[in-house]
């Protein structure tokens, strides 16, 4: 599960997905994403009064399509919690993105049959 920037505009709030498929292109690899729905506006967000600590109230519901991101739209990784059947709190885990980062090109994949 990964917080992404929509349409790669890194000025845009990031949102949350989780990768369905993961494909190379020609160039790079880019991602299938589900994006996951913004939360009911009548629920406030508990964690909003804190800014600077990385949670955030989401639905659990997911997009009906699937949506393609390059691998650089992808901010960080994301921790969930589902607290009701209908909300999530969504902690952002940005370090674990930096590692990925950082050692991407001694990453190595392998295909498993």
């Amino acid at each position: 599960m990964v917080m992404f920037h929509p349409g790669g505009d890194i000025h845009a709030a990031v949102v949350p997905g989780s990768i369905e498929y993961i494909f190379k292109t020609e160039n790079n690899f880019r991602f299938a994403v589900r994006r996951f729905q913004g939360r009911n506006t009548t629920t406030s967000d508990p964690f909003a009064r804190w800014p600077h600590f990385p949670a955030r109230l989401w639905s659990t519901h997911q997009a009906a399509e699937l949506e393609l991101i390059d691998v650089d739209w992808v901010m960080c990784q994301f921790a969930m919690y589902e607290i009701t059947g209908e909300s999530a709190v969504m902690l952002m885990l940005p370090r674990v993105s930096a590692i990925v980062r950082d050692f991407a090109s001694v990453l190595t994949f392998t295909r498993i049959d």
